[in-house]
């Protein structure tokens, strides 16, 4: 079966945006701040993802139906009966009985009944949570990582600096202090 254009222009809107993404993320690592610029691209990457999945059963739906019914959509649901309730919203109860394959493939791709794809699950959370929240900051921690050795063996830690930066001038100098009373 050929992809249709509008399809394919889709796909190739959301690798331009994934790597406009890749591009924005490299700036937020330099200056250590997640932009608004990249949570509006995440977004928008997201949203374009779910999109191709309505409008690719939108134009089954418009082949096989002739359009009677708006308001059509890839169905996922955590849950059969979510499923089911679904189905029935878009006035698609019947489609077992009509079209036993697309809704055996349907029901395939259900976390209810295939694990693999949760993903699915996730992206349409996401993209809906987007309309209606705002994406929060990433939070970034640095840690310090300290390993004392000697010969009977080696002990390290881990210490948050966002919790010991003030810290760690009196620290540093008492590990110097340590490690030059070792050396005597």
């Amino acid at each position: 079966m050929k992809i249709p254009k509008n399809i394919t222009s889709m796909f190739n809107r959301a690798e331009e945006l994934i790597e406009e993404l890749m591009k924005e993320y490299k700036r937020c690592i330099e200056s250590n701040n997640i932009s608004e610029k990249a949570k509006n691209i995440t977004h928008e990457i997201i949203e374009k993802y779910r999109n191709i999945l309505d409008q690719s059963f939108r134009i089954y739906w418009d082949k096989k139906y002739k359009g009677k019914t708006r308001g059509v959509y890839f169905p996922i649901s955590k849950k059969r009966r979510y499923f089911e309730k679904r189905l029935k919203e878009q006035k698609m109860l019947n489609l077992e009985s009509e079209d036993p394959s697309m809704y055996k493939f349907l029901l395939s791709c259900q976390v209810f009944t295939n694990k693999n794809y949760q993903w699915l699950l996730d992206l349409s959370r996401i993209a809906g949570k987007g309309k209606h929240e705002r994406f929060s900051g990433q939070i970034r921690k640095d840690f310090n990582i300290h390993l004392i050795e000697s010969f009977g063996g080696k002990m390290s830690w881990a210490e948050d600096l966002g919790k010991t930066r003030e810290k760690n001038d009196v620290k540093n100098k008492f590990v110097e202090e340590m490690i030059q009373r070792a050396k005597l």
